[in-house]
């Protein structure tokens, strides 16, 4: 999929193709250096014994290997290439720009300084990519992926992940499994994938998209987007001036604190509107919908809106004698 931000994009109807991007994630590649035996201030390429290793890359960008065994090693200084192999792995990628594959195993990856590359490959794996912009991936396994201070792209894998992405800007994926994704700070872009997943958006105006699976997103504080995709999803907006889009399946939507807009599609829902409050809230017509298309009526003191006899939505705990045109708007934004 295509990935902008809303606010660049210019459409009549709400596609969801274009509000999230896939992360790619780059393939490894070894520096280009001859091999040493032991580890020196320039650049070395040091492959590991097929018990334990304890490896210090010190200075110079290394490329450091090692077999089977439990191992522990630190990049130090350098733009360092390192693959833990087989085994329950340490590594610690040390400053600059470091690339990391923990191999087969349950590792745990530290970028710490640099802008990191960092993949789990199998195991349970837990990933910190600290200060930079990172580049994060679970691989197989149910995995633990911290994003660190720095606007980082972290992708799970295949099991089922816990992802957070820590003080930056971050774009986040779930992939495959039920996962649970939290933002935290700044304005966080993330997907659930597949899989019924639990997404957190957290401080800042957040874009959040279920996508496949029953899932639960929350905005949180900011002025949040948030998309259930497929699925009978459940949204709420929390904090905040929240767009909330159901999108396919049956959806509860609640907008929280502010002035939110519902959106509604046809052919989309049914949907349940649990806190629609009169001017301040708006129903959003999308994909062509017109108000003339619609039927209001009063079912055990909340409104339905119909078309075709069909019911689009339900509005809670709300009269329809009280919606006005002034509730319904084809703007999103």
């Amino acid at each position: 999929m295509s990935f902008s931000f809303l606010k660049d994009l210019n459409y009549d109807i709400y596609d969801p193709t274009n509000f999230i991007k896939n992360i790619v994630f780059k393939s490894l590649e070894a520096n280009a250096i001859s091999e040493s035996k032991v580890a020196s201030n320039g650049e070395d390429d040091i492959l590991g014994a097929v018990e334990a290793d304890i490896i210090f890359g010190l200075a110079g960008s290394d490329n450091i290997e090692t077999g089977e065994g439990d191992d522990y090693i630190n990049g130090n200084q350098g733009d360092d290439f390192i693959d833990g192999g087989n085994g329950n792995d340490t590594v610690l990628g040390g400053k600059e720009n470091d690339q990391i594959a923990g191999g087969d195993g349950e590792d745990e990856l530290y970028g710490n300084l640099g802008n990191d590359i960092i993949t789990g490959n199998t195991g349970n794996d837990w990933i910190n990519g600290n200060p930079g912009d990172d580049l994060i991936h679970g691989g197989d396994g149910e995995d633990q992926l911290y994003g660190g201070q720095g606007d980082e792209s972290i992708k799970g894998g295949n099991k089922d992940d816990l992802i957070f992405g820590n003080l930056g800007a971050d774009i986040i994926e779930g992939n495959e499994g039920d996962d649970l994704l939290l933002g935290n700070q700044q304005n966080d872009t993330i997907s659930g994938n597949s899989g019924s997943d639990l997404i957190y958006g957290g401080k800042a105006s957040d874009l959040l998209d279920g996508n496949e699976g029953n899932d639960l997103v929350w905005g949180d504080q900011g002025d949040d987007t948030l998309d259930g995709g497929e699925g009978n999803d459940i949204l709420n907006g929390g904090q905040g001036n929240d767009i909330l889009v159901g999108a396919e399946g049956a959806d509860i939507l609640t907008g929280g604190e502010g002035n939110d807009r519902f959106v509604l599609v046809a052919g989309f829902g049914p949907d349940i509107i649990n806190d629609f409050t009169i001017g301040e809230d708006m129903i959003v017509l999308d994909g062509g919908l017109i108000l003339e298309q619609l039927t209001l009526t009063a079912v055990n003191g909340s409104t339905q809106l119909l078309i075709n006899g069909q019911i689009l939505a339900t509005l809670n705990n709300l009269d329809p004698n009280l919606l006005t045109f002034s509730s319904f708007t084809t703007s999103v934004f």
